[in-house]
């Protein structure tokens, strides 16, 4: 097997392209003697509100840390049942247990990969009795691709839940908001939206960083208490918080890099339509097609539906095998998710005492057993191939040639 040289994920091209920027950033930061809460911090903040069209922004010390901020806000209580997808990176149900909340999962639509609105509403119209535990709805927008925010904030409303956006994944994504004709951006549609700032996200730092997004002057404030141990004023510790602060230095790298996130959208939708056009191939499910602009433009200018930090195909026979085939050709390739939320050993117990309705299965069945036939499908069948900024288009062909040679076609030009 020939080493990985084309690796899945490569920082090492954002950082040639913005090395001396970065060290001024880094360098200026520690020359001021300011690390926490400072001048970097609130600059990031209000360059990010102004960017994504919202009220307020309030750094935090991760994606994870800011889902468990948001949900504190909102005073999640032990008991309470918050609602999530069943297919998705652990932290949004993880921080819900960390409350002693119960995680309610959702199955997902087999063509997005996000939650399934009409499992979602079948759910709440279904069960009175649960519904009125229900203290939150955390979608979330997985691998750049909004979530049907639309409906599902129609569907919230409707009960009067908050929900807060899981956008770790999808910085810069607009989605159709429950308003007819308005798209937003992705974490500016719900009471709350979080953001994660790990190093492969589409705007990463070099270390964990994260921020919430609200309109709500009232939820910022208390975000901003709960970050800082719930002091309101040094000193004052009025509620039971906890130390979610951003790094000042992670601030500052992230404000060279805000310049350029829309540029590295674009070339990652570039590259997306490369594969598009390349990998047409029977018994390979490509990810569904969004929209390249916004029927909208927030902020003035068009920023894309799905902004592809994985670019996830589905196999419909021997995934594991199309994985080992491009391995053995040196390229990299990653599973999102083998095992559903539901499945997790440490969820199990948490979620044990809630119901649902998947889309196949009005019904319902116990969570801790329930079978989420499109989770399932997903969590055997797709595979992530290489997408980041930095790959060039050589690289991006012999991708596509060696899946094609995977499934025993030949060159895209004559596909």
């Amino acid at each position: 097997m020939r080493p990985i040289n084309l690796p899945f994920q490569d920082l090492t091209a954002q950082m040639r392209e913005l090395r001396s920027a970065i060290q001024a950033a880094v360098m200026r930061t520690l020359d001021s003697g300011c690390y926490i809460n400072g001048p970097e911090v609130e600059r990031f903040e209000s360059r990010v509100a102004r960017a994504l069209g919202a009220q307020f922004a309030v750094g935090v010390s991760s994606g994870t840390d800011a889902l468990l901020v948001a949900l504190m806000a909102l005073d999640v209580r032990p008991g309470d049942l918050v609602i999530t997808s069943v297919y998705s990176f652990i932290a949004a149900a993880e921080v819900i247990v960390r409350l002693s909340a119960h995680p309610v999962f959702i199955d997902i639509e087999r063509d997005t990969y996000n939650i399934d609105p009409a499992s979602l509403a079948r759910f709440l119209q279904e069960d009175p009795i649960r519904r009125s535990l229900v203290k939150a709805i955390v979608p979330v927008h997985l691998f750049g691709r909004c979530a049907p925010m639309d409906q599902i904030v129609r569907v919230a409303d409707r009960y009067e839940i908050p929900v807060v956006e899981d956008v770790a994944q999808a910085f810069g994504a607009v989605g159709q908001s429950s308003i007819p004709g308005i798209a937003k951006c992705a974490g500016t549609m719900g009471r709350l939206g979080c953001f994660s700032f790990y190093p492969t996200k589409n705007l990463g730092a070099m270390g964990d960083g994260g921020m919430v997004v609200t309109d709500d002057a009232d939820l910022a404030r208390r975000c901003r208490q709960l970050r800082n141990h719930g002091a309101e004023a040094k000193g004052q510790h009025t509620i039971v918080g906890g130390n979610f602060r951003l790094d000042e230095i992670q601030a500052a790298i992230l404000n060279v890099k805000l310049d350029h996130v829309e540029a590295w959208n674009v070339e990652r939708r570039r590259i997306a339509t490369a594969y598009d056009a390349g990998l047409r191939i029977e018994g390979l499910m490509l990810p569904r097609g969004a929209p390249t602009q916004a029927d909208a433009e927030p902020q003035g200018r068009a920023i894309a539906n799905h902004v592809y930090n994985q670019y996830v195909v589905a196999v419909e026979r021997d995934r594991d095998g199309l994985a080992g085939h491009l391995a053995k050709e040196g390229i990299g390739t990653a599973i999102y998710y083998p095992t559903p939320l539901n499945r997790q050993p440490c969820l199990i117990n948490a979620s044990g005492i809630t119901r649902q309705a998947t889309n196949t299965d009005p019904a319902g069945t116990d969570a801790t057993s329930a079978h989420f036939p499109q989770a399932e499908w997903a969590a055997a069948h797709t595979l992530g191939l290489p997408i980041y900024p930095g790959l060039t288009e050589a690289q991006q062909q012999r991708v596509i040639a060696s899946v094609r040679r995977y499934f025993g076609r030949g060159p895209a030009t004559s596909a």
